[in-house]
């Protein structure tokens, strides 16, 4: 067994308790014993050069990188932990003291790294093709004899039109004269005319392709020699691809491995997303296994600096993430008894959704945190269930406009299908005005300003999104600093559009205000609740043409 991997803890962990079930590793509850492994492993980072991969830019901060760890228990009962990082480091990516890739695929000489040799191999030989100055001599004359003889014929082309549009007005000459002896005749040489016009177009065309296919014979030498390395490039680095696939196979507690191949529905199109099997949770989960340790506990926390586009955060805890590592885990965590949040099997209770306006049309209620705006794939209570419940003969979707589960505050409810229409189109067009109240985990330097960053979903990662100024759709808010107090700032945000998240990420991002909501477990850290509260909301009545204005505090303050 290699036990450089094993670490002990330096820290007394018999105060500590011991999960005896294994805890959910996509909840965002982290458990004691887990963190301690995690703070021992920065503390080590923090203190050491070897993991400290600087980034291009001014910052101290390392390149961001996300660490795991996982607490195991040997067949002697000891307790200890192991470390992993997603990816490879700069030094690569066999570290002392890491757990080793499931598979390597930078070993000198074996078949990734003889495929690969052979694959740049056929790239060098299709490129000196594709720079041979004969090919590229043939190429030229090609491209310009085709250039010129295309300018013969257009040209050519035009004086035959000409001259059959001449012919036409000759012939409607002629034949308004019937009475002349001669008609049949020209009419007869206007006729040969045509003929002879249109043979000659033929031929040119004729002479045209023979000209250049004697070029072409010459060119499709190197062409089938070039296209005939590239489908077999192709084919090699299909097989090598599919070799990758095998030789990923992961591990669970059962002994059962399984490869990325039997894991994703693989197709001709469709392919495990990249770097599927190169996280950290994964490694560290196959090398237990592998060592038959039972595992107790795992964390994943974020080392550096914050990417571009993502919102990860120094020293954060993340869940692993769901298009590679949601397939991959659910496969070797089979047999692993998954503790569950104790709250999951009690009954709920009855929630009461407070109602601030109402008249036969409309409803403006004050959504309480933690409930769910419409119903999702659990079977959980929303805004739309409780209040189709209570008021039974609302017809139509009903709900206008949502917000996220764990933001409170005000949403319109449309009590028929007309009121609703209005009521989107008015959201359509932007003529409702909106702000939120939110607390930041931080104080920020600006007492106002304007975060225009585009956002779109973040496709491995759902329901994350992310800032891509390539395809991310316009997301505009404004914002002012209503208090500071104790590292914490009180924010008025009053968004211009409504993406998705926008408040979250405008807050949490690097280039927003890079300081994320209090309670964000997405893009921050999990508290009791998130910090976010839509506190004001101006539109039109649909019906009695007058504008609303409601207003409702949170219930959360500053001073808590």
């Amino acid at each position: 067994m290699n036990e450089l991997c094993f670490r002990n803890f330096k820290k007394d962990i018999h105060s500590i308790e011991i999960p005896a079930q294994f805890p959910d590793p996509f909840s965002h509850d982290i458990s004691d014993i887990a963190k301690l492994a995690a703070s021992e492993l920065q503390e080590e980072l923090e203190a050491s050069q070897d993991y400290q991969e600087k980034n291009n830019t001014s910052s101290n901060q390392p390149i961001g990188k996300m660490y795991g760890v996982l607490v195991v228990q040997d067949k002697e009962g000891k307790i200890f932990y192991l470390a992993g990082f997603s990816g490879k480091l700069e030094q690569g990516n066999l570290i002392q003291g890491f757990v080793p890739p499931i598979f390597n695929l930078f070993v000198p000489q074996n078949f990734f790294r003889l495929g690969e040799t052979e694959i740049n191999k056929i790239n060098r030989e299709i490129e000196e093709l594709e720079k041979d100055p004969k090919y590229l001599n043939l190429q030229k004359k090609y491209d310009q004899l085709k250039t010129n003889l295309t300018v013969e014929f257009n040209r050519l082309s035009e004086n035959l039109k000409a001259a059959k549009n001449l012919r036409a007005i000759q012939r409607e000459n002629i034949l308004q004269n019937p009475s002349d002896p001669q008609m049949d005749n020209l009419i007869d040489a206007l006729n040969k005319e045509s003929i002879k016009d249109h043979f000659t177009r033929k031929d040119f065309k004729r002479n045209m392709k023979h000209k250049l296919e004697e070029l072409d014979i010459e060119l499709n030498r190197f062409k089938r020699e070039i296209n005939s390395k590239k489908q077999l490039r192709k084919d090699k680095s299909a097989s090598l691809q599919d070799r990758i696939f095998k030789e990923f196979s992961f591990l669970n507690c059962m002994g059962e491995l399984k490869s990325l191949q039997d894991i994703f529905p693989i197709s001709k199109d469709v392919l495990p997303p990249s770097g599927a099997g190169e996280c950290a949770a994964p490694k560290l989960l196959h090398y237990a296994f592998t060592h038959k340790l039972k595992v107790i506990a795992l964390a994943e926390f974020w080392w550096g600096a914050n990417p571009e586009s993502e919102i990860r955060r120094h020293k954060t805890f993340y869940p692993p993430c769901k298009s590679k590592c949601v397939p991959i885990l659910s496969h070797m965590l089979e047999g692993i008894e998954i503790a569950t949040k104790s709250s999951a099997n009690k009954i709920l209770p009855s929630i009461e959704i407070p109602v601030l306006f109402e008249d036969d049309y409309l409803l403006v209620i004050n959504k309480p945190s933690g409930l769910l705006s419409v119903p999702g794939l659990k079977e959980l209570p929303s805004v739309y269930s409780i209040l189709k419940e209570k008021y039974p003969q609302i017809t139509g979707p009903t709900i206008v406009h949502r917000l996220d589960m764990g933001t409170s505050g005000i949403m319109i409810i449309a009590k028929n299908i007309e009121i609703y229409q209005n009521l989107q189109a008015q959201f359509i067009n932007r003529t409702i005005k909106k702000t939120y109240l939110a607390i930041l985990d931080g104080e920020i330097n600006n007492d106002k300003g304007e975060i225009n960053l585009p956002l779109r979903v973040d496709l491995e990662d759902r329901p994350r999104q992310l800032v891509c100024h390539l395809y991310g759709k316009t997301a505009l808010t404004k914002y002012r600093v209503l208090e500071k107090k104790k590292g914490l700032t009180a924010v008025e945000f009053t968004p211009y559009t409504g993406r998705t998240h926008q408040l979250r990420i405008h807050s949490a991002h690097k280039l927003g205000l890079n300081t994320p909501i209090v309670g964000d477990e997405l893009y921050g850290s999990k508290k009791d609740r998130l910090m976010l509260h839509a506190n004001s909301i101006e539109f039109l009545h649909p019906i009695l043409s007058t504008i609303i204005t409601i207003r409702c505090n949170p219930e959360f303050t500053l001073k808590e």
